[in-house]
């Protein structure tokens, strides 16, 4: 039992913990190919992103948000990763979300409304963002003076039943134009952040539901 704890340490001893637990919420991506994995029952279980171009960026970064700590879980709240490139003045952060189905459902007695819930997902992991780069150990707290702009993806496979009073929100609009980008308001507890958002539905759903590849150029024209 800590008694005592200095706050300069807290950082310090915080990293030593999630050291000794095994968890690593931040790792360098040095492979030309990464894998999300959805671990519910979904039918959507993988995205595979190809051709990534390491040396194009000065370093880029998974952040596996939903990764579980006592404390410090939001499982469910938050998108399955967020993906980093880091350029010579640019910070950009590509927020994951996986969706077998875009379609509100009923959950205890109440309505869920999908893209609301996808919205507050955005809001979330922004603010997990920030706190994850302080506590981990990774090197990309040394990269100050850059611009740190937030983008939104969802991956999905088919479409379902929404309620029409979701008609008037921001998030539909750009749902309904999925081959394009659109742009959302995201509060968090630091500040409102804009942040480009597209939908990418499965073009493969005849051969595969349970796996999207995509090309890493078309995750950055986000």
């Amino acid at each position: 039992m800590i008694s005592k704890i200095a706050l300069t340490d807290i950082r310090k001893k915080l990293q030593n913990r999630l050291t000794q637990a095994g968890v690593n919420f931040i790792s360098e991506v040095r492979d030309d190919k990464i894998e999300i994995l959805e671990k519910s029952d979904a039918s959507l279980k993988r995205v595979v992103i190809n051709n990534i171009d390491i040396n194009k960026f000065k370093k880029i970064w998974r952040i596996n948000l939903e990764n579980r700590v006592q404390g410090l879980t939001t499982a469910n709240k938050t998108t399955e990763i967020a993906l980093l490139t880091l350029s010579e003045n640019s910070l950009y952060v590509y927020f994951i979300e996986m969706k077998s189905i875009i379609q509100d459902e009923i959950k205890r007695g109440r309505k869920k409304f999908i893209l609301s819930d996808i919205h507050s997902k955005f809001e979330d992991s922004i603010s997990r963002f920030f706190y994850l780069i302080l506590i981990n150990t990774h090197p990309l707290i040394e990269y100050g003076g850059i611009d740190v702009k937030f983008k939104g993806i969802v991956f999905f496979n088919r479409i379902g039943e929404l309620d029409k009073r979701e008609n008037s929100t921001q998030m539909y609009k750009i749902f309904r134009k999925h081959k394009e980008n659109g742009s959302i308001k995201c509060e968090t507890f630091l500040d409102d952040f804009k942040i480009n958002v597209k939908f990418i539905q499965n073009q493969n759903l005849s051969e595969s539901e349970n796996t999207i590849y995509i090309n890493f150029n078309e995750i950055m024209s986000v």
